[in-house]
């Protein structure tokens, strides 16, 4: 490729700008690595709406979760379909963009809808997230309404007075007894 670019332009501004496209190139391989780690967190905890399993079967890969060169661009989940755009569309026109010698529309129409995908993706996955643990806890709420744990709730208020009294006694720091309480509510999802 440098023999080529070397053609029309110096040795040296051919390598760098080379050297500066393969950055592009290496920059945006990284974007979309962390894009579908995030995805991939998602399928894993049962996230994704509509679920591989409730979508039409991919005629290669049946049921399964499908991200990366093969995946369909149908019935997917947002995150995936941003995760689509990405992988197509965006990081292709950076750093080809890049490549040749037009970084306007590197930038413009590969680089920045590029991380603005990722902030989506990150952002729709908090939410997943937090939407995740908010119905885990009006379930486990829900349970312990209808006393089928009562002797968890008892055990739970005992190790709470415990926990005070420890405090009351100066055994413990105020913030040290925050921290054990707020984990052991936690994880009992109160």
């Amino acid at each position: 490729m440098l023999a080529l670019c070397a053609e029309c332009h110096t040795q040296d501004f051919a390598a760098r700008n080379l050297a500066d496209a393969d950055r592009v190139e290496e920059q945006s391989a990284l974007l979309i690595e962390e894009a579908k780690q995030i995805i991939t967190g998602l399928e894993r905890d049962g996230l994704l709406v509509p679920s591989p399993g409730d979508r039409p079967r991919h005629p290669l890969f049946g049921s399964s979760f499908v991200i990366g060169p093969h995946m369909l661009y149908e019935n997917l989940s947002f995150v995936e379909s941003r995760f689509f755009q990405m992988k197509s569309f965006y990081a292709p026109t950076a750093y080809k963009g890049a490549f040749h010698q037009n970084p306007d529309y590197a930038h413009w129409y590969g680089n920045a809808p590029l991380k603005l995908g990722l902030s989506e993706i990150k952002s729709q996955a908090l939410l997943l997230r937090k939407i995740d643990a908010l119905e885990k806890r009006i379930d486990n709420l829900g349970q312990k309404a209808t006393g089928e744990k009562n002797k968890e709730i008892e055990d739970l208020k005992a190790t709470l007075r415990d926990l005070k009294e420890q405090r009351l006694k100066e055994e413990i720091t105020e913030q040290e007894y925050q921290k054990r309480r707020n984990r052991l509510l936690d994880e009992r999802g109160l």
